[in-house]
């Protein structure tokens, strides 16, 4: 019985972990903070679900910001998972032609999830 009633409430917590609303776009998500929204072709209306933005954030600051945003939009208590990729999987994940220095993923399992993709030029001696 006790197993029953167990299996009942972790079933129904799982039914509404999956049915609770999340973002439906990415226009949902606010911009960066002293960004701008990129007008390139491509980044605008022509590939659906991408938002490009300039900025002079770094990935240390990139993630964390997107990361609470998407925590803030779904109202979970606990925060999504990092999954990193190398950057020559953003070809196949976002966009033919995008150039990319680090590519993650912040995913709810079984949910949704959202791709970031960053571009952070460097000199030939490293800096």
């Amino acid at each position: 019985m006790v197993l029953k009633i167990i299996f009942t409430i972790l079933s129904l917590s799982f039914l509404v972990y999956l049915l609770a609303p999340g973002p439906s776009s990415v226009n949902n998500f606010s911009p960066l903070p002293e960004s701008r929204r990129s007008t390139e072709p491509g980044d605008t209306i022509q590939v659906p679900g991408v938002a490009a933005f300039y900025t002079f954030l770094f990935r240390k600051d990139v993630i964390p910001f997107y990361k609470n945003a998407y925590r803030g939009l779904t109202r979970f208590p606990f925060l999504p998972l990092e999954l990193n990729y190398p950057p020559e999987f953003a070809y196949t994940a976002i966009k033919d032609q995008t150039r990319s220095t680090y590519l993650e993923e912040l995913v709810y399992p079984f949910r949704d999830s959202i791709f970031i993709n960053g571009y952070e030029p460097f000199l030939k001696d490293g800096k």
